[in-house]
C-alpha cells in the first residue's frame, strides 16, 4: 500500500526526508542526479511543489515528483520511483497529482523532457495524453542522449 504526502515548504534543511530524496536521486538518476543542496533550493521555490509516494508499513519513500508552476504553464521536473517499486503504480500516481494541482492551478499546459530511451516512461505519459512536441538535442548528460519535449493541454485556453 502506498500514501502521498505533499512535502511542506518549510522543509528544515536537517531533516532525514531530503537525504531519501537525494538517495533516490542517485539510484535513479546517477551522474545526473540533483546534489541535496539543488532539492532543498527547489522545494523552497514558491512556484515548487513536490510530492513523496511512501510504503504505508514501512515508511519508507519509493518515490517523489517535482512540479514548477508559473503563469499558465506546469513543468514536470522529476518523476523518481527507486527501481524496485516500478511498475506498481508510483509513478501514475505522481503524475496524476501533478496533472491536477496543474489544473487546480489553473495551469493551461504542462511540459517535461523525458530520455527518448525512457520507453516506460514515455507510454505513462501518452497514456495520460501527453504528446510529443520536439526534441532537446543532447539535453541529458550521462549518458549523453537526446530529450523528447512533451506537452499536454490540462484547460483550454
Amino acid at each position: 500500500m502506498m500514501d502521498l504526502e505533499l512535502l511542506s515548504k518549510n522543509f528544515d534543511a536537517a531533516d532525514p526526508v531530503l537525504n531519501q530524496l537525494a538517495e533516490i536521486e542517485k539510484i535513479c538518476f546517477g551522474k545526473d542526479a540533483w546534489s541535496r543542496n539543488m532539492l532543498l533550493s527547489s522545494i523552497r521555490q514558491p512556484a515548487t511543489r513536490i510530492w513523496t509516494v511512501k510504503d504505508i508499513q514501512t515508511s519508507k519513500i519509493l518515490a517523489y515528483g517535482v512540479l514548477y508552476l508559473a503563469g499558465d504553464e506546469g513543468d514536470i521536473a522529476n518523476i523518481a520511483v527507486l527501481p524496485s517499486y516500478r511498475r506498481m503504480g508510483a509513478g501514475s500516481l505522481l503524475l496524476d497529482t501533478m496533472l491536477q494541482q496543474a489544473k487546480s492551478e489553473r495551469a493551461c499546459s504542462v511540459y517535461l523532457e523525458v530520455r527518448q530511451s525512457n520507453t516506460p516512461a514515455i507510454h505513462l505519459y501518452l497514456s495520460r495524453g501527453f504528446e510529443e512536441a520536439g526534441k532537446r538535442k543532447n539535453y541529458y548528460k550521462n549518458p549523453r542522449e537526446d530529450a523528447l519535449l512533451m506537452v499536454k493541454t490540462v484547460l483550454p485556453l
